[in-house]
């Protein structure tokens, strides 16, 4: 009889109990993104207004030419975003050199703060020590940027580059924001040639390598280019801008 009495009342707060678990990793996982926020704003104090770059950056000919007002350099390498962001958060990562530097990518406990609570940190740990080339520019997060303001690929997206001059519309224009990688893998960044967040998502939204909508039951943190934070919901996605307003 008692097991029976439990038995309901479990089930009855289980989606209470479920509901409760999903927001706390909401709210974790907008820390993380406001950690990054004050990271982001030392970067552009320190590069000339801009932003770390997220893309494929070794190709990038500003970076091939030494250029260093798009951030820091390692031997003459460019910093992808979750280095440059880690330049700033974590202590006890080594920039000396692009040898020891990879070194530490390898380490998940330095990337922490780019793991979203409610994924498989285990998946993230496979991709980073699975020999991927490049790793100080194509570091692994659970986030991804929006290419349109930091992205350099894409011969028809528009690209700010990373600088924030270009960005007619900071407080409506995603920066970063919950990323479903390719193949159910997480990546680096979000190809966009897409106006809003919404028209990306109708178009879009059951393709993989794409924000990630589910992981918060359909509320999705994003980072905005202005430093704030905000969960939003699908609802709101026409308010998100992406590539509209900003000046390539």
């Amino acid at each position: 009889m008692v097991t029976a009495i439990l038995a309901v009342l479990f089930s009855l707060l289980q989606p209470v109990l479920s509901g409760v678990l999903s927001r706390t990793r909401l709210v974790a996982c907008g820390a993380n993104l406001g950690t990054i926020a004050n990271a982001g704003s030392l970067h552009i104090n320190d590069y000339s207004d801009h932003l770390p770059l997220g893309g494929s950056i070794p190709n990038f000919p500003e970076a091939r030419r030494g250029n260093d007002i798009y951030g820091m350099q390692i031997e003459g390498r460019l910093l992808h975003f979750v280095s440059a962001f880690s330049y700033y958060i974590n202590s006890d990562m080594n920039f000396s050199s692009n040898a020891e530097h990879r070194n530490d990518l390898k380490n998940i406990n330095n990337l922490r703060l780019f793991q979203c609570p409610a994924k498989d940190t285990q998946q993230l740990s496979t991709l980073i020590g699975g020999g991927e080339q490049n790793v100080i520019s194509k570091a692994w997060s659970h986030y991804g940027t929006n290419t349109g303001v930091v992205g350099i690929e894409g011969p028809r997206s528009i690209k700010a580059n990373g600088d924030i001059n270009k960005v007619s519309y900071p407080d409506k224009t995603m920066h970063i924001a919950d990323l479903q990688g390719a193949g159910g893998t997480e990546g680096w960044t979000c190809l966009t040639g897409y106006r809003t967040l919404e028209a990306l998502y109708y178009r879009r939204g059951n393709q993989k390598n794409r924000y990630d909508w589910e992981r918060h039951e359909f509320e999705m943190n994003i980072l905005f280019v202005d430093g704030h934070m905000a969960p939003t919901s699908i609802a709101e996605a026409g308010q998100v801008y992406l590539g509209k307003g900003i000046i390539d």
